[in-house]
Order: C-alpha cells, then structure tokens, then sequence
C-alpha cells in the first residue's frame, strides 16, 4: 500500500503511521519519502497557481483578473496574490499563449518582442 495520497484524488485519506512501528527503519523511510513527494506535489501546485496568476494579471486583456477575487479562489490574501509571481512565471506564460499572434510579417509573438528585419 502506498502512504502518498493523491492531489488527483481528495477523497484519498491522509497517510496514517501506526504507532506500533515507528521504530522500524522501514517504516520511516517511507514516511520520509511520503513526506518527499507530498512536497513534490505542493511545489507543482504552487507553480501552476503562481502561473495563473500571473496569466490573469499580466495576459488578460482589455482589464486582468482583479486581486479580490484572485485572492478569493487561491486562497491568498490581496497582498499575496500581488507578489506571487515573478517576471519569470510572467514570461513562462506568454509562450503557451501565443501572445500577439500573427505579424504581417508572418512571425509569431507580439510587436513589441518583434525582432525580424524584411531581409529575415
């Protein structure tokens, strides 16, 4: 049986550790490595949520996603959805969104981040 419950699945119960084996080396290491990837797991959500808000803050036009209600659904306080995401997550957004989209150029991306030159 294996002591990592699923983020997929949250009707999966926390892990439980009889306290009869405790002691046994087996047993802690899989608690140690239960531990490991629950903290695997929570890093990867956080990276989402932080990419999302980002997405919703800095993507979404004509007006973003306003800090109330992003601070609502992630469980975040206003100042915290506000500093949650860096220039990184911001621009590890952009790619997956096609940002800008077609030039007349034909390339793809937005005119400011525009690079090519009529002889490209």
């Amino acid at each position: 049986m294996s002591l990592v419950p699923s983020v997929n699945d949250p009707s999966t119960p926390a892990p439980g550790i009889d306290p009869a084996d405790v002691h046994d080396p087996h047993n802690a290491q899989q608690l140690l490595d239960c531990l490991t990837e629950l903290r695997r797991q929570r890093d990867a959500i956080d990276h989402q949520m932080r990419q999302l808000i980002a997405y919703a803050r800095e993507h979404v036009k004509p007006r973003p996603y306003r800090l109330a209600d992003l601070a609502e659904a992630s469980g975040m306080s206003i100042s915290g959805v506000r500093i949650a995401y860096s220039p990184d997550d911001t621009a590890s957004v952009a790619p997956l969104l096609h940002v800008g989209g077609y030039l007349a150029c034909g390339c793809l991306g937005s005119q400011r981040e525009h690079t090519c030159t009529d002889n490209d």
